[in-house]
């Protein structure tokens, strides 16, 4: 049985927000980051979108999570 509780908790930030994953940059290894989301507060879309970024190369632009699941609480890889 999936984990879906971790769709129902909330972390934010009113300035820049990040994790830092500690990454043997020198190790001859692959990682595979899988991110979770879900919305918790808005109930419409384009009321939160925003970037995710690994390093210095953002990977999602304009992530906007009620946009992609259509409504709230819904679970976005």
């Amino acid at each position: 049985m999936p984990n879906t509780q971790v769709y129902y908790s909330e972390r934010w930030g009113e300035e820049d927000f990040f994790y830092k994953v500690p990454i043997d940059q020198y190790s001859d290894a692959e990682y595979t980051l899988v991110l979770k989301f879900s919305e918790q507060y808005f109930n419409e879309p384009y009321m939160k979108v925003f970037n995710v970024a690994i390093g210095d190369v953002t990977i999602i632009r304009d992530l906007d999570i009620w946009g992609k699941c259509g409504a709230k609480l819904l679970p976005h890889d």
